[in-house]
């Protein structure tokens, strides 16, 4: 109990002195200053959040001993079993995810879609065969939204129609002609 109270004591000092610190940097920068009383109320602030903090910790440490004290030695050892299986199935759900998520990205620098586009996917759950199609789907939408964007950028008036009866004279034959007489 006391090592508790040491650890707790060593992060309240630590949190102590950045929020000092952060005072005084506020107070340069800022040039505002504050109280004795303002700073005692920040500092005491600090403390007790880190004090919930480190409380929390230590009642579910607690209550996890007490869970494993009133079980014998065969449910211990199913429990500490369970937990090491829980936590091998989360890595291998990250695992999975990085590699879906490289993946992806190579694909879709194929397709030649910007990594941008696929940034929200989350891939923690999604199967490789969904995330294949989110990226055609994506890349096809893009192309038409470009090649719409190009067609209406590019969009010109219509020549006029030019009757075939009626000549329209040049305006340079029409001057080089003037110019010889």
């Amino acid at each position: 109990m006391e090592d508790n109270e040491n650890v707790v004591s060593s992060t309240e000092t630590e949190q102590v002195e950045e929020t000092t610190e952060k005072v005084q940097s506020e107070s340069t920068s800022k040039e505002k200053t504050y109280t004795r009383d303002e700073v005692n109320k920040m500092i005491h602030a600090e403390k007790e959040k880190v004090k919930q903090e480190v409380t929390k910790k230590l009642e579910a440490e607690k209550s996890e001993a007490e869970k494993l004290a009133k079980m014998d030695t065969e449910q211990k050892l199913n429990y500490e079993l369970e937990q090491t299986k829980k936590e091998r199935d989360d890595y291998k759900n990250q695992i999975n995810s990085l590699t879906l998520q490289n993946e992806a990205h190579s694909y879709a620098e194929k397709k030649g879609l910007p990594l941008g586009y696929i940034k929200d996917i989350d891939y923690s759950r999604e199967t490789a065969e969904s995330i294949k199609e989110k990226i055609n789907n994506l890349a096809s939408l893009r192309t038409q939204d470009i090649t719409n964007s190009l067609n209406e950028k590019l969009k010109q008036k219509s020549p006029k129609a030019v009757d075939s009866k009626t000549e329209v004279e040049d305006p340079f034959i029409k001057g080089f002609k003037e110019y010889k007489k």
